[in-house]
């Protein structure tokens, strides 16, 4: 009966070869978590295949959300089925509290400058959730994505899905 927020984490990005975890790029989450606690649920899921979990819950003890639950998707199912994208900053499912999906794409922007004023999508999306305000596509808002996607019949919560968009409007100038 509540929100449900998903973040899939990861050690390695092969789209950002030169990556390097910090548990710095955690504490923007954790304020948007302090924010929404009372009223959204919020759950990690290790995916990354190239991390062992062991690594991951190491690295997970250091950063500001380590109190968040963390799962371990060992087959990569969980990851396949949300076709998620394995980046450095956590890429985050937002569900409202039927269970529909209304946002998939990055908490925050410019994870890797934390220290610089960050765009809070996560709190952004969660604020509309909460309101039940939707777009014709079912989703919280139109954003950038790597396939500058926005258009208004596509299919995809928010569209930040990237290079494997799942929109199902043929304008994208990436393959799907």
């Amino acid at each position: 009966g509540r929100p449900l927020v998903l973040a899939f984490v990861a050690l390695k990005s092969p789209r950002y070869k030169k990556y390097k975890p910090d548990p710095k790029f955690y504490a923007a989450l954790q304020t948007t978590i302090d924010k929404y606690q009372d009223r959204v649920d919020f759950h990690a899921v290790s995916a990354n295949k190239d991390d062992t979990f062991p690594d991951v819950t190491s690295f997970w003890e250091k950063t500001a959300v380590a109190k968040l639950p963390l799962y371990h998707d060992a087959d990569g199912s969980v990851r396949a089925a949300f076709n998620v994208q394995i980046t450095p900053a956590p890429h985050v499912f937002v569900f409202d509290a039927e269970g529909k999906l209304r946002y998939a794409g990055d908490a925050h922007d410019n994870w890797e400058s934390p220290d610089k004023d960050q765009d809070d999508y996560l709190a952004q999306a969660l604020d509309l959730v909460i309101a039940g305000k939707y777009l014709a596509n079912g989703a919280v808002f139109y954003n950038k994505s790597v396939c500058n996607c926005s258009h208004p019949k596509c299919k995809c919560p928010k569209c930040g899905c990237g290079s494997t968009c799942r929109c199902a409007v043929k304008h994208c100038s990436v393959g799907f």
